[in-house]
């Protein structure tokens, strides 16, 4: 009789101040269940054949399983390694989608994050908000997103290359090349080491080529990881990679008898240290040890240009041989897209010191800066700006000097027409959607976009002892160089038609060029 004249007590207590008793008498359980019949309502698809598999506590989805159906946990976090055909709601808990992973709807979070690693799949829209939000209470912040932002060449959470396993190559040093890619296993299924890298073979150039690299995350995997790493590699390696993609060069070569890389033999091995303050900044320190030769022309055969050759591989005589030197980065990279990117910032800062009392014969400082900005203005109309700036003290090698001139850079210009251990880059692009010139030139229909562009840039030498702020000084605005230029492109940027003019010469003929991607 006590305990029944005490519940009801408690009870009137629970009522009169305004929280919720279910008939166990537990105080939170009426609250939370409202919680969880709204963020249902909200945030699950409304069909009425659709399953709803519950969870109560911390829950995986193993590789191999699949549901039909939505998937709902309650106060866990959810690990998906298998299939999900329908929505994920997590209610105060994380959602972790892993490299086997995979949502074919929406995932939300009602107090808790979503991490998407390695080559985890999301195909429908991203949430995380708070319950005060589904309440109608005061409004706390709320991140939507798309699975954009975990594309593995996006921001600086680098989850490696998760095309095929297989690597095809072609180029005038190599020829053929063919071999096996291990793409990183961001967030390993066992354990917090990742080991990862690629080894095949060049036909023509006969050169087994190959990078191991071993690396261990510590903290939390994703938001503010730390990595300590080791690599060992045999490399044809290039400078040009910012230029245009690896794909892109083995298709003009393959085709077209135009290779735009420039390549050398790098072997050696390094040690690294990354640490990562939220996905999209990123701060990265390492110790090189590589041994550089050159290496010339093995191929010249394409499917079209008979009568063409190849250009000649630049060589890097004169700076072969045994380079030490310790490299570090700081990126910042909020892009929402890496192949056709509308709205970001990308912020990179790098520096490199080689000297003699590493236990190299290389003595010199190079220091590189990039900015870009995508701004979307109104609906349909783009500006995307570039700035890079890059300076040396030393003596500077060839395979790491600057050039500027044609694709990517200077594009009314020959290809690396310039070249120096000091540069100045600006790129600035203005692009018009299809549907705004449809309706205003009705015959011409929506069928490509409109880009203006326009870029100037200047390269120059200075001698060896010139600090790095007399190497500056040296630029002059006067002896810029600069062209102007229109690209017809496909509404998503999977092609474009570039045609350039330089101003300083009304002589010079206009530079035509068809690419597969963004300049930058």
């Amino acid at each position: 009789m006590r305990s029944f004249i005490k519940c009801v007590v408690l009870s009137f207590l629970f009522l009169s101040l305004g929280v919720p008793v279910d008939v166990q008498g537990s105080p939170s359980s009426l609250y939370e269940s409202e919680i969880v019949k709204l963020a249902t309502e909200n945030y699950l698809s409304s069909a009425p054949d659709e399953k709803i598999y519950r969870f109560d506590k911390n829950t995986v989805i193993k590789k191999g399983e699949e549901y039909l159906g939505h998937i709902l946990v309650i106060k866990g976090n959810l690990a998906i390694r298998g299939k999900v055909k329908g929505d994920v709601l997590v209610i105060k808990g994380d959602v972790h989608v892993y490299n086997t992973g995979y949502v074919e709807g929406n995932i939300t979070a009602v107090d808790g994050k979503i991490h998407v690693y390695d080559n985890g799949k999301v195909y429908g829209e991203m949430l995380e908000t708070h319950v005060e939000n589904l309440l109608g209470k005061n409004r706390k912040f709320t991140r939507k997103f798309k699975q954009a932002l975990f594309n593995h060449k996006l921001g600086t959470v680098s989850f490696g290359d998760h095309g095929s396993d297989f690597m095809f190559k072609y180029n005038r040093v190599e020829g053929m090349f063919l071999g096996i890619n291990f793409p990183k296993d961001f967030i390993p299924e066992y354990g917090r080491y990742s080991t990862y890298g690629f080894i095949g073979y060049g036909f023509k150039s006969k050169d087994m080529r190959f990078q191991l690299n071993i690396d261990r995350w510590f903290f939390d995997p994703y938001e503010y990881r730390f990595e300590i790493g080791a690599e060992v590699h045999s490399l044809t390696d290039t400078k040009d990679d910012w230029r245009l993609s690896v794909i892109e060069n083995n298709l003009s070569a393959l085709l077209f008898k135009e290779d735009f890389f420039d390549y050398f033999e790098r072997k050696g091995f390094s040690f690294y240290l990354s640490q990562y303050y939220t996905p999209f900044f990123k701060i990265k320190l390492a110790y090189r040890n590589d041994e550089y030769k050159s290496l010339t022309n093995n191929a010249n055969w394409a499917f079209f240009g008979k009568n063409k050759v190849f250009r000649p591989n630049q060589l890097i005589t004169g700076y072969e041989g045994n380079m030490h030197s310790i490299y570090g980065e700081v990126i910042y990279d909020n892009r929402d897209e890496i192949d056709f990117t509308t709205t970001g910032w990308l912020a990179h800062f790098s520096v490199e010191f080689a000297s003699s009392r590493l236990g190299g014969c290389f003595n010199f400082n190079r220091y590189l800066m990039e900015i870009r900005h995508y701004w979307p203005l109104v609906t349909g109309e783009n500006l995307n700006f570039r700035l890079m700036v890059g300076s040396s003290e030393g003596d500077l090698p060839i395979q790491k000097n600057f050039e500027l001139g044609g694709i990517s850079t200077l594009r009314g210009y020959p290809y690396k027409i310039f070249s120096g251990n000091s540069m100045v880059l600006i790129n600035i692009e203005y692009r018009v959607h299809p549907r705004i010139i449809s309706s205003q030139i009705p015959f011409i229909g929506s069928a490509f976009s409109l880009i203006f562009f326009t870029d100037f840039g200047k390269v120059w030498e200075t001698p060896v002892d010139y600090d790095l702020l007399d190497r500056l000084k040296m630029f002059r605005l006067t002896s810029i160089k600069n062209d102007v230029g229109l690209a017809i492109a496909h509404p998503e940027g999977k092609y474009r038609l570039n045609i350039a003019k330089r101003i300083d010469s009304s002589d010079k003929d206009i530079v035509v060029t068809l690419r597969i991607s963004q300049p930058f």
